[in-house]
């Protein structure tokens, strides 16, 4: 009847009559033994409900108020102010709130039954739910891409309830108010049948839960759909893997595309070579085992991080970063996202980061050395492919092999019989020099080429 329903509720031992109003107060709940419970209150209210079809009378409503629910439904989430301007509840159909924000910065973590877009009604508002810059803001909560590197949640008083990083790492404070600068005109930020985007961050539905993650691939906050919130999962659940959905409110204009391509190659069975994401603004390339060990991680600031260790590893708790284009091969290079490992004259093999820090160098005695600029696999463009290709048990470059030379161990070698550094299954390493072709690929047959190019490989062809 107007803004005003009234509604049966069947619960496990009662039966209650609920005289409810639009803007989610309850006035009155009747029981069937006669008592009755007066309001206001916000519980068994029945505009929590969608819309039912009308058996009797007309359904052509119009509201007495001008407002907007304050809400974002997607999947079986929703993210709604509710109560009044200071709450913003995270809320799963289960029905369940993992997740409750108050404008003083407080957070109440679940599980709870109470607060929930699923079962009270959120607050109205004249304008509701509205999309901005990398922003979407709902009345007076705002949920915005800080910078490249940050998504904040802000409360209109400045106040900062979260930060989210592109590292998977969460933190509060108010020097990322979403309100430092104006909503902006709509521009990737809009909501999907399960998810939101706000910039270079998906709010999104993952089987029955939710995951907040960054376009890398890293989740800072996830929650659960019986209530439970975890920080810092870092790897899974990725939102992204939900594969991309229709733009139902706001704008995708402006978002950088997302890339789905893991980045690394399989040397033998036992073993990866991969692009890694590491902290802000750093990258990893890590050589990994299916034991599952990480023999040794190689970091964008030269520095070489050896094992035996089980963090990044490409079998297991990490996988592979995303890029756009995966593994490219070129003149003796094989590029892995932003780093190049590349034969640079007969003598010298490189693995050089695409900030121009050399990290190792090779050399065809068998001996290893540390960062000299001039080895730098990026002075030179990559090229077309030739000799850099993938067989089954080896990476070949120019006049090297990084091979299986078992399955449980991997070398990197030279032509010539020398074996610089060996890597073993369970993440020791073995550092040469090693000679007459001791632990060398080089006595591997020649394999199929998987990827890359063997052209120009007459004169590095293999030892057997």
């Amino acid at each position: 009847i107007g803004d005003w329903r009234f509604a049966e509720f069947e619960e496990e031992r009662k039966t209650f009559l609920s005289v409810s109003h639009k803007r989610g107060r309850t006035a009155r709940l009747y029981e069937t033994n006669g008592y009755s419970h007066g309001g206001p209150r916000v519980d068994r209210n029945a505009w929590a409900w969608e819309k039912g079809v009308a058996l009797q009378g007309n359904d052509e409503c119009f509201s007495t108020s001008s407002t907007v629910p304050n809400v974002i439904s997607f999947g079986d989430w929703k993210i709604a102010q509710m109560r009044d301007t200071n709450w913003l509840s995270f809320s799963s159909n289960y029905p369940n709130t993992p997740m409750l924000f108050q404008s003083n910065s407080r957070r109440h973590g679940g599980p709870r039954l109470d607060w929930g877009a699923w079962v009270e009604v959120p607050t109205s508002s004249a304008e509701g739910v509205q999309f901005g810059d990398k922003a979407v803001q709902i009345d007076q909560w705002r949920i915005k891409q800080f910078d490249d590197n940050h998504l904040s949640i802000t409360h209109s008083n400045g106040v900062v309830g979260r930060v989210y990083r592109s590292d998977g790492d969460t933190f509060t404070s108010n020097s990322y108010s979403g309100y430092i600068t104006p909503l902006g005109e709509p521009s990737c930020a809009y909501v999907s049948e399960n998810y939101i985007r706000v910039g270079d961050w998906r709010i999104g539905q993952i089987g029955d839960h939710l995951a907040i993650t960054h376009i890398t691939g890293h989740t800072a906050m996830y929650y659960t759909n019986d209530g439970y919130h975890y920080y810092g999962l870092k790897y899974e659940p990725n939102s992204w893997l939900s594969g991309e959905g229709s733009v139902l409110q706001g704008s995708a204009e402006n978002c950088n595309p997302y890339h789905d391509v893991e980045t690394y190659v399989q040397i033998g069975s036992s073993f990866r070579l991969s692009y890694m994401l590491g902290g802000i603004g750093s990258s990893y390339l890590s050589l990994s085992s299916a034991y599952p060990d990480t023999p040794v991680i190689y970091k964008s600031d030269r520095s070489i991080h050896h094992g035996p260790r089980t963090d990044y590893n490409a079998f297991t708790n990490k996988k592979p970063a995303l890029s756009e284009h995966g593994v490219e091969y070129g003149d003796k290079t094989v590029q892995l996202y932003d780093w190049r490992i590349s034969e640079i004259d007969d003598q010298h093999l490189s693995i050089t980061h695409s900030s121009g820090g050399v990290t190792r160098i090779f050399r065809s005695d068998g001996t290893i050395h540390g960062s000299v600029a001039d080895f730098s696999g990026y002075d030179k463009e990559l090229g077309a492919p030739s000799c850099a290709y993938l067989s089954e048990e080896y990476l070949q470059l120019g006049s090297w092999r990084i091979g299986a030379y078992s399955q449980k161990t991997i070398s990197i070698s030279h032509k010539e019989g020398y074996t610089s550094e060996v890597f073993d299954i369970v993440g020791n390493r073995h550092r040469g020099p090693y000679s007459d072709f001791q632990f060398s690929s080089w006595n591997l047959p020649k394999g199929s080429v998987l990827e890359g190019s063997d052209a120009g490989c007459d004169s590095t062809s293999a030892i057997a």
